[in-house]
């Protein structure tokens, strides 16, 4: 079903801003497309021309697309394992455009999981009341990335009550130092909103002044192979979700050079990324009993930020 341009679709949004947004994408469309005339590999404009969307994109309000653009033009001249970073990123514009076109047949949850992806911000204090949810939230650990200026951490928390998972994001640019300071294995007794989405993670935030240290309610884990399965099923409901968070139970690994892989039964190997000093706790623990791994899984690979043994947390991952 094709966008009816008399009508407006994004409830938060004034609709000269919605107007702007459709204009930056119908203009991303059309510069995707060119690309297939051209040879996305062979266009030596390449770099040139996104830049200059790029831009467009920002004043018309989509950053995180314009950041995705600018990504894919510089792994588009990599060559390489780059070359496949950069058809990804391609076919993920292209899915978004596609999906932006056809927008009057999702519903608003979908609809909200589009303008987290053009970077549309939500502000906390927009959150509807009725998406707030008490628990323990223990602090399993976080990821950093760093994109372009911008250094983002993913904070990751497991609901002992609900079996939810939550993330908090932090943005710094350049080297400005975070102001979130959660402790590793401790349990924070909070509310947390979550943001509209079909993948509901993210939350506006977990009070840090609520720290525990104890806790005694045993993680609920996935086998790596259903926590595929799982990712597989959101990916239908969101299909620009980029990460999520697993309890992996009993963890299979195999050390192949100098990368270790989780076996994900008859499915093959999902590289682990954490740095080459870590991965030796990680495999000498990996497949021990009463073992679990909790792990973050973000661009077909895992990272591991932290290990429970029995009633031991065992801290790991890129922590500050």
């Amino acid at each position: 079903m094709s966008r009816d341009p008399s009508k407006y679709y994004f409830a938060r949004l004034r609709p000269d801003k919605e107007r702007r947004l459709f204009a930056g994408t119908q203009l991303l469309h059309e510069w995707l497309l060119k690309q297939l005339e051209l040879g996305l590999y062979r266009n030596q404009d390449l770099a040139l021309t996104a830049a200059e969307i790029a831009r467009y994109l920002v004043d018309h309000g989509l950053p995180s697309i314009a950041r995705k653009l600018r990504l894919l033009a510089e792994a588009a001249e990599t060559g390489g394992d780059g070359r496949l970073t950069a058809f990804m990123l391609f076919s993920e514009l292209l899915l978004f455009c596609r999906r932006m076109q056809t927008v009057s047949g999702l519903n608003g949850m979908e609809r909200e999981d589009l303008l987290s992806f053009c970077g549309v911000p939500f502000y906390k204090r927009d959150l509807p009341a009725n998406r707030v949810l008490r628990d323990r939230w223990l602090y399993m650990g976080k990821v950093v990335e760093q994109e372009e200026q911008l250094n983002i951490s993913r904070h990751w928390f497991y609901g002992l009550q609900s079996q939810r998972k939550a993330l908090v994001i932090n943005f710094q640019a350049g080297k400005q130092q975070e102001a979130l300071t959660y402790k590793r294995g401790f349990c924070y007794e909070s509310p947390a909103t979550f943001y509209p989405s079909n993948t509901p993670f993210r939350v506006a935030g977990i009070d840090a002044s609520s720290a525990s240290q104890q806790w005694n309610m045993p993680p609920v884990a996935l086998s790596v192979a259903d926590a595929l399965d799982d990712f597989a099923k959101m990916l239908v409901l969101n299909p620009f979700l980029r990460s999520t968070f697993y309890l992996l139970e009993s963890p299979q690994l195999v050390r192949l050079r100098d990368v270790c892989y989780l076996r994900s039964g008859n499915r093959g190997l999902i590289p682990i990324s954490n740095d080459a000093r870590q991965l030796p706790a990680i495999y000498g623990l990996g497949g021990l009993p009463n073992v679990c791994f909790a792990a973050e899984y973000c661009d077909r690979q895992y990272h591991v930020i932290a290990i429970i043994a029995g009633e031991r947390f065992i801290p790991i991952g890129r922590m500050a």
